[in-house]
């Protein structure tokens, strides 16, 4: 996973909105497979192979959006519902997922705010992730909202996404950096 560049997609949403990976397809499923980014009808291909990884492959990859395959996955998978996690400041702080959403849009005197993941936990703290693919997030430039909404923001790095044994490994383990 550390190189992203032509990462393939390994997961897809099935009709009833279920994420489908790769390599635990539901082999009585007859349904279609949608690519969660564009909405595209996308084919399960190379399943049996020993020279091509499996992979789902758009039918027309034109529709496709430009978000990231794995910016997207880490967004929509990081953390869930009911998920302990912990963010590190000057003491490591434990929390339970209570809600999530995604992109969700702030207005304050200081300008617009859009985290990639805002998490309520159970004990009521909001906490923004910003998900590192290739750009951190400037601190400058966003210290005034962050200071004005006065809430945790965490930056996760994608290169913290492993993979082994075709399983993809999350590890919600953040350091704060506001």
């Amino acid at each position: 996973m550390n190189n992203l560049n032509g990462v393939a997609l390994w997961f897809a949403k099935d009709d009833k909105g279920s994420t489908a990976t790769i390599n635990k397809l539901n082999e009585e499923y007859k349904g279609k497979y949608i690519c969660p980014l564009c909405g595209s009808e996308v084919i399960a291909k190379a399943i049996n192979s020993d020279c091509i990884s499996a992979h789902f492959a758009h039918i027309d990859k034109s529709k496709c959006c430009g978000e990231t395959i794995v910016h997207w996955w880490v967004k929509n998978e990081l953390v869930k519902n009911g998920d302990e996690f912990t963010i590190h400041t000057d003491k490591v702080n434990k929390f339970i997922c209570k809600s999530i959403e995604i992109e969700k849009v702030y207005v304050t005197k200081n300008g617009y705010y859009k985290p990639d993941i805002t998490i309520e936990s159970e004990c009521g703290k909001i906490i923004f992730v910003e998900i590192n693919v290739s750009n951190k997030k400037n601190i400058n430039q966003y210290w005034d909202i962050w200071k004005e909404l006065n809430n945790t923001v965490v930056e996760f790095n994608v290169r913290d996404v492993t993979e082994e044994g075709n399983v993809v490994k999350i590890y919600n383990n953040f350091k704060a950096i506001y």
